[in-house]
């Protein structure tokens, strides 16, 4: 065999070797992918809507406010509005639901919440809630407020996601496509961050984001109605000392404090739990879901307490810190103590 037979052999049989462990790779890949349980689905399937509500986020208003009731607007993005979820599971429902614990009708927290707008548009939507003649307004700001328009789902896919796996080719080889599609979220996890970052580091959106602030801030003092803001973290990242975008609050932060606005941060309260827990539908749609919902609205209730923003006719009257001590009878002075501590904490400034 001549010098060039044997490197010609010798390459096929590396060749041949290499297509081989592809193989062996690309059916090991699938067999254990193919173990994947059988995918579930936990979102509702149809949204319900109380008669004359003026949208799926909310029910039925009158403008006019009855005297003896405490009526708080919410204005928010989706972050408020709550896609993929019945809308009395929203933060702003719940709120409603254990402020008016003691005395029925008492309190109000209306959900104006809409999808894709940024705190630069929000502006339309404090005038409408003007017209229902709010006591207090709750600005909830997400960390892509600074922006003019907020990237619509294409845009994001555009931005972030992996053109490459569209192609003919990696719908046949798995492997290839989980191998490059985890380098791919390595790159696009930068990007991810930066983006959110230079929204805030860009002066001509930060000052458009300040200057909206302080457009809600003085109108809302104009008309003598109390303001607020609810910080909510994103949902991408685990919640733990790595979480990305802690600059990016603290920008939020000097803005409102600037703005003359008093905040909550959310981030801290969801601590250590897994994000997948706290999303809408995990791996997809990272929104918060009703849990993270229901966290947010027993914070943002105990800081409105502590600061004196709500009547206390409107306050749960009854705080325990353990549901289960609740049924235990030879517990209930003790509990009652407790109550009573919790109460005059909440309302500690």
């Amino acid at each position: 065999m001549t010098r060039t037979k044997r490197i010609v052999a010798n390459l096929g049989v590396a060749l041949l070797g290499i297509v081989t462990a592809l193989v062996i790779v690309e059916v090991a890949f699938r067999l254990v992918a193919g173990r994947k349980a059988r995918p579930w689905d936990d979102r509702p399937s149809l949204y319900f809507m109380p008669a004359g509500a003026r949208s799926l986020g909310d029910g039925p208003y009158p403008f006019e406010k009855p005297a003896e009731v405490f009526r708080v607007a919410v204005i928010g993005d989706s972050f408020t509005f709550g896609p993929n979820m019945q809308f009395e599971d929203t933060f702003p429902k719940r709120m409603e639901r254990w402020l008016n614990l003691e005395h029925k009708g008492k309190a109000e927290v209306i959900n104006f919440g809409v999808s894709g707008l940024s705190t630069y548009n929000e502006a339309a939507v404090l005038s409408m809630a003007f017209d229902y003649s709010p006591d207090l307004v709750l600005l909830e700001i997400t960390l892509n407020d600074a922006e003019l328009n907020p990237l619509t789902r294409e845009e994001r896919d555009k931005l972030f996601g992996a053109p490459f796996l569209k192609y003919k080719l990696f719908t046949y080889w798995k492997s290839a496509a989980y191998l490059l599609s985890r380098l791919h979220n390595t790159q696009t996890r930068r990007l991810y961050i930066n983006y959110f970052e230079n929204l805030f580091d860009d002066p001509s959106m930060y000052g458009r984001f300040m200057k909206s602030l302080r457009k809600v801030g003085a109108a809302c003092r104009s008309r003598n109605v109390k303001v607020a803001a609810i910080i909510f973290p994103l949902f991408d990242f685990p919640f733990d000392k790595n979480y990305p975008f802690q600059r990016v609050h603290k920008r939020i932060h000097d803005a409102l404090k600037q703005a003359e606005i008093p905040f909550i941060d959310l981030r801290r309260i969801y601590d250590g739990i897994p994000p997948e827990r706290l999303q809408v539908i995990p791996g997809f749609d990272s929104h918060p879901n009703e849990i993270a919902h229901r966290m947010a609205a027993e914070s943002v209730i105990k800081w409105l307490a502590t600061e004196a923003l709500l009547p206390e006719k409107v306050l749960p009257m009854h705080v325990y810190r353990s549901r289960e001590a609740s049924k235990a009878p030879h517990l209930v002075k003790g509990i009652r103590a407790a109550d009573k501590r919790l109460r005059r904490a909440m309302m500690e400034h």
